[in-house]
Parts: structure tokens; C-alpha cells; sequence
């Protein structure tokens, strides 16, 4: 009987495993992938080759988080990847972009083309309306290097490491360690020691995901996001929504992605819309669909 229930158990713990793995955003993207240009033609690209959430725990976290991209219209590029693993990687893709470039006063925003285009005309129409769409910044509200991303990540981790080394809550011999370890060991560090309670936001008070995304995992390293400093005005946000860009982090309400879609599309595309201290943010619908038996 013992027996029986381990299997029933170690049954039912599959099945759940394989349920999660079927999401209305993941089975979205898996589709979405298949229709990048690189796989015209060729055999098809296993979704666990780009982001393996069952066996790794950050790209999860990293995939739920910021792979609103992966949805976004077919006239983008996306990363075949959820976490950039250094700047070689980031450079070669970012050099197979069609980009453009927009002016901001005396500030240069990079972008792919479909959302430069969008972009321009969403600050026309703010104009028309008397608002402002502006970044913040300067050049890397929109596009970003892999430096950029250590450079920005950097500011948040040796602040923290710091205090908690002063603190006595992380040893002098770990803290050594994390310095001078490659950026996943870094984040992987960050993310066991919060586990604990000790948080690396700029504020000390939560997770380090909440002021800064991980070297590899920004948006911006796929030119298709823009931080707006009137993000705070509803009439900026339902222009920039009207031309396709949309707030999809709920933690940074400045940042917008370019999804080049109407509205009304995206729940079919496995995004759902959350309210946010008064913000409307769309994130990826984890909801596990029910496991229906075949006949």
C-alpha cells in the first residue's frame, strides 16, 4: 500500500510538472520562435535550447519576468535566448538588427526600426496633445550593451554586498568571492542570499529584480525598450498603448516594451493585464491550463 501511494504520488508530481509547463503565454512563445527568419526552413527549435525553466531557477524567473518580448509582432527580431551570457553574444545579435535612431533634444534613442517608427509617432500625437514623451536617462533609455547592463547591476550588487558584509550577515570569504566570480555566478550568489532575507535592492528592502535586471536579461539589450519619464501620466501611457508599446514590468513603471500589437490582442497571446499602484501593466499569464484526459 505504501508502495502504491509513492507511485500515485511521484504520478501525480509529473503530471503537475508537465502542466506547468503549458501556459496561454509559454505555448504563445513556442509558436512565436519558430517564426523568426533564422528557422525558416530548418528543423524545429526546442523552446528548452532558449530558456530552460524546469531545470534552471533564474532563467524561470528571468523568462516570467521580462519575456513579454517574446510575443511581440513578427516585423522584430527577438533573442533566441532569455539571459545573454556576455558581450560577444549581445554584439553579434544586435548587429543582425535594422535599426534607426530618434532625437530627443540633444539625445540619440537606438531602436529596432518598427519601434523607432511607432515611438515617433507616439511623441508626435503627445505633442499634438500638448504632452511630452521624453527619456530618461539619456541614450540608454532605449538601447543598451552588455556593459551598460553590468555597469547599471554593478551600482546595485557592491552597494549591498557591502552592507551586508559590514552587517556580519555574509562572511569576508563569500563576499571575496562574489567580487571577483563571472556575472552568473554573481547572481546566483544574489539570489541565495536573499533567500535569506539579506536584499540587494537599492533600498536593502527587497529582491536586487526589483531595481535592476541581471547582465544578459535587460529588454534593452534587444533595442525594444524605452523608459518615458512621464510614465506617471495616463495620457502618455494610453498614447504610447495606442502605438504598441506597453508597460509589461510591474516593478519599472517608466519602462515600456514594443509588442507592435493592438491592445485587444494581447491576452491571445498569453498576456494578462494587473493593476499596479494605478498603473496598467500587462505580464505573462502563468495560469496552468487543466490536464484534459484523451479518449
Amino acid at each position: 500500500m505504501k508502495r502504491s501511494a509513492h507511485i500515485f504520488a511521484f504520478v501525480l508530481l509529473a503530471c503537475l510538472s508537465a502542466a506547468a509547463q503549458s501556459s496561454p503565454f509559454l505555448d504563445f512563445v513556442k509558436q512565436r520562435i519558430l517564426r523568426e527568419p533564422s528557422h525558416s526552413g530548418a528543423r524545429r527549435i526546442a523552446f528548452d535550447s532558449i530558456c530552460s525553466i524546469e531545470r534552471n531557477p533564474l532563467e524561470r524567473r528571468v523568462f516570467f519576468e521580462y519575456g513579454s518580448i517574446f510575443i511581440s509582432t513578427t516585423d522584430v527580431r527577438l533573442p533566441l535566448t532569455c539571459i545573454f551570457s556576455d558581450r560577444d553574444e549581445v554584439s553579434q545579435f544586435q548587429s543582425r538588427l535594422k535599426t534607426k535612431k530618434l532625437e530627443f533634444g540633444e539625445t540619440e534613442i537606438e531602436l529596432q526600426s518598427p519601434a523607432v517608427e511607432q515611438l515617433d509617432r507616439a511623441r508626435l500625437e503627445a505633442t499634438r496633445q500638448g504632452l511630452r514623451i521624453t527619456p530618461l536617462d539619456g541614450a540608454i533609455a532605449g538601447r543598451r550593451s552588455f556593459d551598460d547592463t553590468v555597469r547599471i547591476w554593478n551600482s546595485r550588487f557592491y552597494r549591498a554586498l557591502d552592507h551586508w558584509t559590514r552587517r556580519g550577515k555574509i562572511a569576508e570569504e563569500d563576499a571575496e568571492i562574489a567580487r571577483s566570480a563571472p556575472i552568473r555566478k554573481q547572481v546566483d550568489m544574489v539570489v541565495e542570499w536573499e533567500s535569506k532575507g539579506y536584499y540587494f535592492s537599492t533600498d536593502l528592502s527587497k529582491s536586487i529584480f526589483y531595481s535592476v535586471a541581471p547582465p544578459g536579461t535587460s529588454q534593452h539589450l534587444s533595442l525594444l525598450a524605452f523608459d518615458v519619464v512621464e510614465a506617471g501620466n495616463p495620457s502618455v501611457r494610453k498614447i504610447m498603448n495606442k502605438y504598441g508599446w506597453f508597460q509589461t514590468i510591474r516593478t519599472d513603471q517608466p519602462h515600456f516594451t514594443f509588442l507592435g500589437v493592438a491592445e485587444s490582442e494581447l491576452p491571445r497571446r498569453g498576456l494578462k493585464n494587473i493593476i499596479h499602484r494605478g498603473n496598467s501593466y500587462w505580464v505573462p499569464d502563468t495560469i496552468v491550463r487543466p490536464v484534459v484526459a484523451l479518449n
